[in-house]
């Protein structure tokens, strides 16, 4: 009987600490700027593409036109070292009879 009392007692407490409670209420301009925005009708055209483009869909088809784009770019890549580069590095040689020159190998022969 004495723990009945006990959480009679507790559960009283806990009751009276709500006595001076009230009900929470916004700031004093809330519902003039929340019923100043729905009424603006002037809305930026940045908003309005943003939104548009924040849709899961439109960001899903753009991110999979950007990745097609790329696979694109990369299987149509040529490859490198075609045979007009390497034939115009030829006639260049050719031309200015280069070559190779061993700086680098030169002995000193003093000691």
């Amino acid at each position: 009987m004495k723990d009945f009392n006990h959480i009679e007692d507790q559960v009283g407490k806990a009751l009276n600490s709500l006595e001076g409670v009230h009900a929470a209420s916004p700031g004093p301009f809330f519902f003039t700027r929340v019923g100043a925005r729905l009424n603006n009708q002037d809305s930026i055209i940045w908003e309005k593409i943003s939104g548009f483009i924040a849709r899961p869909s439109i960001a899903i088809a753009g991110l999979c036109l950007v990745i097609l784009l790329n696979a694109i770019a990369v299987l149509n890549e040529k490859q490198p070292g075609s045979p007009l580069a390497e034939q115009s590095e030829q006639v260049y040689a050719d031309e200015y009879n280069m070559a190779v020159n061993t700086f680098y190998d030169i002995e000193n022969t003093e000691p």
